[in-house]
């Protein structure tokens, strides 16, 4: 009878099926700008359910006609002409290193921004970081991919170049926790660990909970990131995308491009896009821009529960 009843229990667990892929709610608080330095982008990703799904960062399908292009500050567009003071000469703390990845801490000594949220690797500490950076090691040499604000809960994320490009630049950055709507839009953290055997970060959450964004691929594809949070987020965003957008053809996102909840294909320009439910959706730019030319596409897909 304990045979018959063991294996009944074997039949439903090898019976059980993953997860099945669930939809988030893309919303949209975007607004026009003439300012190429505005971060007048705002589209937010919210479900009840969710608690993990994929960052997609991609070059831009054009990428070998652009190169790395024009990144210098454009404040032509701006109130005044001109941007505020830079944060100062930078401090560089090592944080990790193994054969193919570096992490270092950058410290802005002039900044005037609160920097205080500590990052643990192993046994260490460390406070008053204002980025966390992390490099692959390519032939010895370091080529940046991913930066994290430790202060305001902000990612940047990029690609390796290409070859033959020398190197491709940071275009729009995305939160990952409880996105807070407040003056800024911003994620607030209580701390960061990075776990470098598994090339995870740690982000816990002042309102509690946590997330783990895991590394999963690097190379001159493209780049994913895994995501699983502890526990959905409930009420509220559970990630969002900031970015910049003038015109078509001056823009660091120009378009949105999802998959729905019947599996249609749709796009909107990124200052109409939403409300909708997606499965998927990824922030383009159909035309090179004048402006960061080579910064990459990103997509939120895999939605589970």
């Amino acid at each position: 009878m304990i045979q018959l009843v063991f294996l009944l229990l074997l039949a439903v667990v090898l019976a059980r099926t993953p997860e099945e892929p669930v939809t988030a709610t893309l919303a949209n608080a975007s607004r026009p700008t003439t300012c190429a330095e505005e971060e007048n982008v705002l589209a937010t990703l919210s479900s009840p359910t969710v608690r993990a799904f994929r960052i997609a960062v991609r070059h831009p399908p054009y990428i070998a006609d652009v190169g790395d292009g024009n990144s210098a500050p454009d404040y032509s567009g701006c109130p005044g002409g001109s941007g505020p003071p830079g944060p100062g000469a930078p401090r560089f703390v090592s944080l990790h290193e193994d054969a193919e990845i570096r992490v270092l801490g950058v410290v802005f000594p002039a900044s005037g921004r609160p920097a205080e949220v500590p990052v643990r690797v192993g046994e260490r500490t460390v406070e008053g970081l204002h980025l966390v950076q992390a490099y692959r090691l390519i032939d010895g040499k370091p080529v940046e991919f991913l930066v994290l604000d430790p202060p305001d809960g902000s990612w940047r994320a990029r690609p390796l170049p290409p070859p033959p490009l020398p190197d491709s630049v940071y275009g729009s950055s995305f939160l990952i926790g409880p996105v807070g709507q407040g003056e800024r839009t911003t994620v607030d953290l209580a701390a960061v660990d990075y776990d470098a055997a598994k090339r995870t970060f740690v982000l816990r959450f002042r309102r509690g909970g946590t997330a783990a964004v895991t590394i999963d691929r690097i190379d001159a594809t493209g780049l994913d990131l895994a995501v699983v949070l502890d526990a959905a987020i409930g009420e509220g965003p559970f990630a969002a995308l900031r970015s910049m957008f003038v015109a078509a053809d001056h823009a660091d996102v120009a378009e949105a491009a999802w998959t729905g909840d019947d599996g249609g294909e749709a796009a909107a320009p990124i200052l109409a896009a939403g409300p909708v439910e997606v499965a998927a959706v990824r922030f383009r730019r159909p035309l090179p821009s004048r402006h960061n030319p080579s910064a990459p596409d990103h997509s939120f897909e895999g939605f589970l529960p």
